[in-house]
């Protein structure tokens, strides 16, 4: 049994409907990465309403602040790293419903608690057609898709739009789906290539980037949260590797080894955790407010991200090298948490060159390279 982590529980502490999935989602227990997340622990996420945790009340949702959503995003990523990405997305979904019109948003959230996968990059193009716009395209990976409702796609506009760019949201059922992405780890997170062809979108369900450098900030500014949601999806896996380590025996000979690399490794990561937090909180706090974005705190929060996903990464290779032949064995809980762990600092999202980013902003004051 997974047990519980006093810094953390706030999934299970909330006092609401998510206190009651919590024991349900344990009872269901660490189904392997390496199949895909079971309708049962869908349906539960849904049924707390977690895809909604970001979502304005107005809409049905829960409104949780960036920060509280983390903690509950790391929760579930403890007890398996699927069903926390499978959450990341989902939490990270319900951001367009600060950017969409009301209508889009009422028609998306309004009766339901739906996931929403993303395919940010803009592969596709959105021509107008009447009142709205149609919309064709390609995009080679939208993570969630097979689990999802609705998917929101990056897209140019044509037409002499003001908008270079836009998110248009489709339903799933307007997309074709590619073979499912299958990687080392978080095999069951759902990842297809998706097309479609001459779809047509409302204008309320499109969010457009429009060229004002400030506008464009104000409609966008709580899109930072996605890599942040990330680095809690790692540090929920962290913890999980650190945890299962403790209650492991080893030899007599390697006992002060690993009290020396738990006592490191927990430091690391709880370091990673506050960093992370306060980061998020900060920039949390001036986009709630309509603050101009910055590239310090937003370079700063970028960083935060990166760092909790890189250093899960390390505690688990860690935690993995002191297990032996054991540890790594295919099927075992902790090969399976070094491969999530690896996996997710593959995502350019918490790439490495982030640590360069914030070097160049602490040393030059201009980000040195562009952020995907």
């Amino acid at each position: 049994m997974t047990r519980a982590r006093p810094w953390s529980n706030t999934f299970s502490a909330t006092g609401s409907v998510w206190s009651e999935i919590w024991p349900q989602l344990l009872a269901a227990g660490e189904f392997g990465s390496g199949s895909a997340i079971f309708e049962e622990q869908l349906n539960l996420l849904e049924k707390a309403g977690v895809f909604t945790a970001l979502v304005p009340e107005e809409y049905g949702g829960f409104e949780m602040e960036g920060p509280a959503a983390l903690a509950v995003i790391e929760d579930l990523a403890y007890i398996n790293g699927t069903l926390g990405w499978t959450a990341c997305v989902g939490v990270a979904g319900g951001l367009f419903s600060f950017e969409l019109p009301p209508a889009g948003a009422h028609e998306i959230w309004s009766d339901s608690n739906p996931l929403i996968s993303y395919a940010g990059a803009n592969s596709g193009t959105l021509t107008p057609s009447g009142d709205g716009f149609t919309l064709s395209g390609s995009w080679d990976m939208a993570s969630g898709v097979t689990h999802a409702s609705w998917v929101a796609l990056g897209c140019t506009v044509e037409g002499g739009h003001p908008a270079a760019t836009a998110v248009a949201l489709v339903h799933r059922s307007e997309c074709r789906l590619g073979p499912p992405w299958v990687p080392v780890g978080l095999a069951g997170a759902s990842t297809a290539p998706v097309s479609i062809d001459a779809v047509p979108v409302p204008r309320q369900r499109i969010t457009f980037d429009v060229t004002d450098e400030q506008n464009s900030h104000t409609r966008r500014r709580y899109r930072f949260l996605i890599p942040s949601a990330m680095g809690a999806v790692s540090l929920g896996i962290g913890f999980a590797c650190l945890d299962s380590l403790a209650s492991r025996q080893v030899r007599p000979d390697a006992e002060q080894m690993k009290h020396q690399l738990l006592g490191h490794s927990y430091a690391q990561l709880l370091a990673a955790r506050s960093f992370l937090h306060e980061a998020t909180a900060d920039v949390w706090r001036r986009a709630s407010r309509g603050q101009a974005s910055e590239l310090e705190p937003n370079a700063r929060q970028r960083l935060a991200a990166t760092h909790a996903a890189h250093v899960a990464n390390q505690v688990a290779d860690a935690a993995s090298r002191l297990g032996g032949m054991a540890a790594i064995t295919q099927g075992t809980s902790t090969s399976e948490r070094w491969l999530e762990a690896r996996t997710i600092t593959a995502n350019i999202t918490v790439g490495d060159l982030y640590y360069r980013v914030y070097g160049g902003v602490a040393a030059d004051g201009r980000a040195p390279l562009s952020w995907p």
